[in-house]
């Protein structure tokens, strides 16, 4: 259901990951942002709008992700804005978003996704002022509605998941940081912050937000594995955003990361990785036959897929058997995997 969070300022949680739809009533009409994810939520969405008796007459996708690209046939054909940027890398690997939506849930809507609108440089079309960044995602931008108070962030300042760096472009802290500074000189003149995934911030909290992720990147900056209790209780689990959520899943043909090689994979066996591999070990972690295979854990995306090829270029996981390319099948450890466990296998 709709939650109000402000004057004309709605938000409705997905199950999958904690994911926010924002819905903002302008004088024109709706706009819809970040709408999700699930078919059936997307059509429960369409069931609360109806009861607003207002049309819908403008989407907003905040970054190229496949989770931020979703539509349904029921909010109408209307322009769905993004940034120039996310536009463009949106286009270009459209197919790949479709197939990572079809794969999390196969009743998402397949033909409307990723099918956006660049933004003209005066960004009329929203409501309030648009805070483009490249953090987490290159076309990133945030929403800020001063006269309602409300932030709406996209992804980061989320409570349930860590500052997601995007790993194809080697994104470092200090070019993350940048984009919360600009976000934080915002969130100055707000009640209300709204992030793309987890619980709607007020008050105080806002300022937690932002010293928990300042937190974590001045850990990663320092060379140490953060403790963040985002990542859960426990270095030995893999907790659900960890496993669900894939920042991988779009990416423009010509920004494809470039791998370091094993100097990289040395230095960056933190908790994700091995948690992966402690999944790989406990058989619970399936490979797809492919030079790049993907991972999925307990029938779940793994989180972060880069990693995932990083520790199968590194020979520390690989595929039970041979397959046909594309299909799946059970993950295990080499000799090198098991090693850098310690030689031992912790319940995963």
């Amino acid at each position: 259901m709709l939650n109000q969070v402000a004057d004309g300022v709605w938000v409705r949680q997905s199950k999958w990951v904690w994911s926010n739809t924002t819905v903002v009533e302008t004088d024109d009409g709706l706009l819809l942002v970040d709408p999700g994810i699930h078919g059936s939520e997307l059509d429960q969405l369409a069931d609360d709008l109806e009861r607003l008796d207002t049309p819908v007459v403008a989407g907003f996708s905040t970054h190229p992700h496949w989770d931020h690209l979703l539509w349904h046939p029921r909010f109408g054909d209307v322009p769905r804005y993004a940034t120039p940027t996310n536009a463009r890398i949106a286009g270009e690997a459209r197919e790949r978003a479709q197939a990572m939506a079809r794969e999390t849930a196969p009743d998402i809507p397949l033909e409307p996704i990723a099918l956006l609108t660049p933004l003209p440089e005066n960004h009329h079309p929203l409501p309030g002022e648009l805070l483009e960044h490249d953090a987490h995602a290159p076309g990133h931008a945030a929403l800020l509605l001063a006269d309602r108070g409300v932030l709406i962030a996209g992804d980061l300042l989320s409570d349930v998941l860590i500052p997601l760096l995007d790993r194809r472009r080697n994104e470092e802290p200090a070019h993350y940081r940048a984009a919360l500074d600009r976000l934080e000189d915002a969130a100055g003149r707000v009640d209300v912050l709204v992030p793309g995934h987890g619980s709607v911030a007020r008050g105080e909290e806002i300022a937690a937000r932002f010293a928990v992720d300042r937190a974590y990147l001045d850990a990663l900056a320092r060379g140490e594995d953060p403790d963040d209790q985002r990542w859960g209780s426990s270095a030995d689990r893999v907790t659900l955003p960890e496993l669900a959520y894939s920042v991988t899943a779009v990416t423009s043909p010509h920004c494809q990361h470039h791998t370091r090689g094993m100097t990289t994979m040395q230095t960056e066996l933190n908790r994700r990785a091995m948690a992966m591999l402690r999944a790989v070990g406990a058989g619970r972690a399936e490979l797809t036959c492919s030079c790049e295979p993907d991972l999925r854990v307990d029938g779940l995306p793994c989180c972060d897929q880069a990693t995932a090829h990083q520790l199968a270029r590194a020979g520390l996981i690989r595929p039970s058997r041979v397959v046909a390319v594309g299909q799946w099948t059970r993950a295990e450890l080499t000799d090198e995997g098991l090693r850098a466990l310690g030689g031992t296998l912790a319940a995963a």
